[in-house]
């Protein structure tokens, strides 16, 4: 990849060693952060389960978390971060697969 010094180098799949072409593309630091791995005690990226009962969702842009609801269904909760994720970080959206 040629990727110019402002850039960083992004895998779509999450997998540093998988350095196929059509896995890798240039993005800018907060492009890479938005495709980043699953983290929490929810299968669904973007949810949160709280004090053992309250599913929340949120999203975390530009270092600020805005919460996105709170929902019955860690699934519905996934439903909306996904909604955000596209508009908030297009292509580079980690998209939960529901």
């Amino acid at each position: 990849m040629k990727t110019p010094a402002n850039l960083e180098v992004d895998h779509r799949d999450h997998n540093g060693l998988n350095c196929l072409e059509d896995n890798m593309r240039n993005c800018t630091h907060k492009q890479n952060t938005a495709n980043k791995k699953i983290r929490g005690n929810s299968k669904y990226h973007g949810v949160c389960i709280q004090n053992g009962k309250q599913i929340v969702a949120q999203i975390r842009i530009d270092n600020k978390h805005i919460h996105l609801g709170t929902f019955k269904t860690e699934k519905l909760a996934a439903i909306a971060y996904n909604s955000a994720a596209i508009k908030y970080f297009g292509e580079f959206a980690n998209l939960n697969l529901i």
